[in-house]
């Protein structure tokens, strides 16, 4: 039992009493117990206000977190897509330049199906080639087999037009029929 139930135990004893029938001390003792319930509601209002206030602050960070990370993805993203675009111009530009360039100066070589050079690995083809053309020491840069033949790429476009002037002569020595390559 507390101060303030006993103290109201006690002044409904002294009210049995005869004195008065509502006697001072449970008046002020109630006065007391509504003084504590206001104390009580006051400081449960001030709880809630300053709940409420940390809430809507809370809420507000949260807002101001979610749309910095929205703005931030943007940005970001903004910024991956023009390094992307970027890089794929880069290849691109060079790539394509470099194809062009690649199909423009083979040079294809028909060879009938039974031929020994087809046989050949592509390494001894292609010094066979350097050494009867004579191209002054530089080697041709690629050969490769095709369904057809053989399919020359050399070095340079200078290289290119030097192998077809020599063309007949690769007829001679591969018995075969040399083709530059169509656009």
């Amino acid at each position: 039992m507390t101060s303030v139930d006993s103290a109201l135990a006690s002044a409904s004893v002294r009210s049995w009493s005869g004195r008065s029938p509502t006697p001072y001390i449970e008046r002020n003792n109630c006065f007391s117990r509504i003084d504590d319930r206001c104390r009580i509601q006051a400081a449960s209002e001030a709880l809630q206000a300053e709940h409420t206030v940390l809430t809507t602050i809370s809420k507000s960070f949260d807002l101001a977190i979610q749309s910095f990370k929205e703005i931030a993805r943007e940005h970001l993203a903004k910024q991956v897509a023009a390094h992307i675009a970027e890089t794929i111009q880069g290849f691109t530009g060079s790539k394509l330049s470099t194809l062009e360039n690649a199909t423009e100066n083979r040079i294809f070589v028909r060879l009938p199906e039974g031929h020994a050079s087809r046989q050949h690995h592509i390494h001894a083809v292609k010094a066979a080639l350097t050494q009867k053309l004579g191209l002054n020491g530089r080697p041709v840069k690629v050969v490769q087999i095709v369904k057809s033949g053989l399919a020359i790429l050399p070095a340079d476009a200078n290289q290119a037009a030097q192998l077809l002037e020599k063309a007949p002569e690769i007829t001679v020595f591969s018995g075969s029929i040399v083709e530059k390559a169509e656009k």
